[in-house]
């Protein structure tokens, strides 16, 4: 895959479908995988909402079994250059651990994939959905602080609330947002790590430093 360096793949997000979860998101956890030629290769995709684990290029690549190759949007990665890949991604992320442990004094010890939605948020929006409830919006946070676009019921905004203090997690940070829908009829929820909510008005500056202050990150958890 000529067009697709290490430091391209590293920078981005991918989402990494999973076998096995059930309606609520539980289940066996287990890659995607198709078969080319003998070869095994672990699907991906980029920036594709709803598809599975979001995980930055560096975790996919030091996730990825032994002898399997990648697909990523419809191209192939050879297992070999693969390999390249995990060696480089497993020095870069124990340096960031390093630089984070020295800044902040604690991150994991390996990467962990974020989990899937609670029970409780689960449960309730397969509940609202399959009542025919109509509800459709965003709880964005900053800090100890968050608002709600959209319409949601007083309930599911809660759980979102306490959706994201389960989430917390060192060195990546809290979401920044979560959007909740009916989805498909089974209930569905997004939870942003990554990018900056469009909030109106928008934050002051010493608004963002607190929430880095409160919720510390690595540089490649920055939000854009």
């Amino acid at each position: 895959m000529d067009h697709e360096t290490y430091d391209m793949v590293a920078a981005r997000t991918f989402t990494v479908p999973l076998t096995g979860l059930n309606d609520y998101g539980s289940g066996p956890r287990t890659f995607t995988t198709r078969t080319r030629g003998g070869a095994v290769f672990v699907r991906t995709e980029i920036n594709r909402e709803n598809f599975g684990e979001r995980m930055t290029g560096r975790e996919l690549c030091t996730l990825v079994p032994a002898d399997h190759g990648l697909v990523i949007d419809g191209a192939l990665v050879d297992a070999a250059v693969v390999t390249i890949w995990r060696e480089r991604a497993t020095v870069d992320i124990a340096t960031d651990r390093a630089a984070a442990a020295a800044r902040y004094g604690t991150v994991p010890d390996r990467y962990v994939p974020v989990p899937p939605a609670s029970t409780d948020l689960a449960s309730l929006l397969y509940s609202l959905a399959k009542e025919g409830v109509e509800f459709a919006g965003v709880v964005r946070f900053l800090g100890d602080e968050h608002r709600v676009s959209g319409d949601l019921p007083p309930e599911l905004v809660d759980a979102a609330v306490a959706e994201r203090a389960r989430l917390i997690a060192p060195a990546v940070g809290a979401p920044l947002s979560i959007h909740l829908s009916p989805g498909n009829g089974t209930g569905d929820s997004s939870t942003n790590f990554d990018h900056e909510p469009a909030w109106d008005p928008a934050p002051a500056p010493e608004q963002w430093v607190e929430e880095l202050e409160r919720h510390p990150r690595t540089e490649p958890f920055i939000a854009d």
